[in-house]
């Protein structure tokens, strides 16, 4: 009988077809789940996909079953940080093997993670879990600084931000929570107000693999990050391996990250350790319950002598198989550096690139029209190297040249205008139980009372309140101002506590201005409906089209606009994002 292999890929999942590949050397058919198909992955090797919205693991769950009565599912496997608690929650659900659910939720949620190593007496650093701004300094104040802010779900050092002193601290944190918000970062059912803070550890930081059967942890090899990683920003660059310690600090290392794993209470599957090591001492970062994030994996090939993927679908399939060992010689990755922002326009040197000595891979994970921001913004390398020799010395080299190669040409961020006929949305009502109304009828200074803290508390809840207020009134009243054309409260859309929208018109053409849903109700309809609810007014009164700005940065604003059926013109309004 052919065995089915489920993947389970998060929203960020950056990987190639490497186990895909393998699933379909080993004559298993493979069933992708997830959001959209990830990046590098080659339809042709998906013999079905199932969407799946990964914000509700019931219906995740409900899913894996539904495939399973039509053909046995024998695995589930799952590379990243959000697919992991998902597959785990499959594997329990068929019995399969897997981590327990409760092990791989902590391995995704640093506050579970921090709390189970330090009931374990594992060696971590510092840390609280702040409600807001001002308690992050109290507590940064008592323990001393510097400090890093984390969100408390994250992944590719997204948000990870050092700070030094109050101010750099309040600032990073406000930037953290606009990251989150913006991003839509699983918070774990907490407010995003409410992030991580822990003190800075110093010294080299070094990464351990490992593979767990029945609970026994194996390292497969121990990595080291030969570029610091002192911050302000963490993103990384190089791993390679064998890492250069002393026989002694290595197996103290290996049994450091054996005890984190054990304290987390993985079972079956893999595990990525992060540890620092200074003058402070020996650390745990962090443990993921997966394999090294993305392309990196491909690097096991020249570790181990061996494609690490048919292993890590027999390990899902319950197979007795010893782990590959370490093979001679040395091998590394390396993350290609994102040195500023923009929208790429092409990748050159690709081919210079895979010409230097030791290079065995080059893979993009970005193409010509993506937005490419720098860290801490971003969620996801845009490329990858490996390479092998027979030093780590060597291998640093060839990456270092072969990254220097690589030019991602981009061009500046602008605003951008989209354009949508609305006549179509002229007898659009929107759904009673969204609360969704004008108004009209309110004076001005009414209708401001009501806007202000709905428009705080979708554009600028990072900030305390107060500060959020001024912000938010100093955007309204230059929408007033006319830059948008003509408004006035009949045109202002709200549901109470939850969004706003505020309409403008000029000749012909409407506007929706300030359009925000508090975190709390995103993902819920409502901002369609408020847009909607703007486009059937201004039909009514003769409008033909609707124009929006859209912030190239904020890209889950470009593929909500795209749903609901703009399409992007230009942008001559230099003046377009100045709110």
């Amino acid at each position: 009988m052919t065995r089915q292999i489920l993947f389970v890929f998060g929203s960020q999942a950056c990987v190639p077809d490497d186990g895909l590949l393998a699933a379909r050397q080993m004559d298993c058919t493979t069933t992708v789940m997830g959001a959209q198909l990830a990046c590098c992955m080659s339809a042709e090797l998906v013999d079905r996909f199932e969407r799946v919205d990964l914000s509700r693991p019931d219906r995740v769950v409900e899913a894996a079953r539904r495939i399973h009565a039509a053909e046995p599912v024998h695995a589930v496997v799952a590379y990243d940080d959000q697919g992991t608690p998902l597959a785990a929650r499959i594997a329990a659900a068929l019995g399969l093997p897997g981590h327990p659910v409760e092990a791989a939720d902590a391995a995704r949620d640093k506050v579970m993670m921090k709390q189970r190593f330090q009931a374990a007496g594992i060696p971590i650093a510092p840390f609280t879990l702040a409600e807001d701004e001002d308690d992050a300094v109290r507590w940064a104040d008592k323990n001393g600084y510097p400090v890093v802010v984390k969100p408390v779900r994250g992944s590719a050092s997204q948000g990870v931000i050092r700070a030094d002193d109050e101010e750099e601290l309040r600032q990073a944190y406000r930037r953290l929570r606009r990251i989150v918000q913006e991003n839509g970062l699983d918070c774990g059912g907490r407010s995003d107000a409410q992030q991580l803070v822990e003190g800075y550890i110093d010294g080299s930081e070094l990464s351990v693999e490992l593979v767990v059967r029945g609970g026994n942890p194996s390292v497969l090899c121990v990595f080291e990050k030969p570029r610091p990683l002192t911050g302000p920003f963490f993103e990384e660059t190089i791993y390679a391996t064998p890492a250069r310690l002393a026989v002694e600090r290595r197996q103290d290392i290996e049994e450091l990250a054996k005890r984190g794993v054990a304290a987390l209470g993985l079972r079956d599957g893999f595990a990525h350790c992060e540890v620092r090591s200074g003058s402070q001492g020996t650390f745990v970062l962090e443990i993921g319950a997966r394999l090294i994030g993305g392309a990196c994996a491909r690097v096991f090939r020249y570790v181990l002598g061996e494609d690490i993927h048919p292993y890590v679908l027999r390990v899902a399939l319950g197979e007795e198989v010893e782990p590959p060992r370490q093979a001679k010689g040395a091998a590394g990755a390396m993350m290609l550096p994102i040195t500023r922002e923009g929208k790429l326009k092409a990748v050159q040197g690709i081919e210079r690139a895979r010409q230097v000595p030791g290079i065995k891979d080059v893979i993009l994970n970005t193409s010509p029209g993506e937005v490419i921001l720098p860290f801490p913004e971003q969620s996801c390398y845009i490329g990858f190297l490996t390479a092998q020799g027979e030093s780590v010395e060597d291998v640093e080299r060839a990456l270092s040249e072969a990254s220097g190669r690589v030019d991602f040409v981009v061009e500046p961020l602008a605003c951008e205008t989209w354009l949508r006929d609305v006549t179509d949305q002229r007898s659009y009502r929107p759904p009673a139980e969204l609360g969704i109304r004008t108004l009209d009828g309110c004076d001005l200074q009414r209708a401001e009372e009501l806007v202000v803290p709905l428009v705080a508390a979708t554009y600028f809840a990072e900030f305390p309140e107060t500060l959020g207020r001024v912000k938010a009134a100093h955007c309204l009243h230059w929408f007033e101002d006319g830059h948008r054309g003509d408004t006035s409260p009949s045109a202002w859309f709200v549901s109470e506590g939850r969004g706003v929208a505020l309409g403008s018109a000029r000749g012909d053409t409407c506007y929706v201005s300030l359009l925000g849903v508090v975190p709390g109700q995103r993902k819920t309809g409502l901002g369609e409906a408020l847009v909607r609810s703007v486009m059937a007014l201004f039909a009514e009164k003769g409008c033909l089209r609707m124009e929006i700005v859209v912030e190239p940065r904020q890209r889950g604003n470009m593929a909500f606009f795209r749903r609901l059926g703009f399409n992007l013109a230009t942008c001559d309004d230099h003046q377009c994002c100045s709110c």
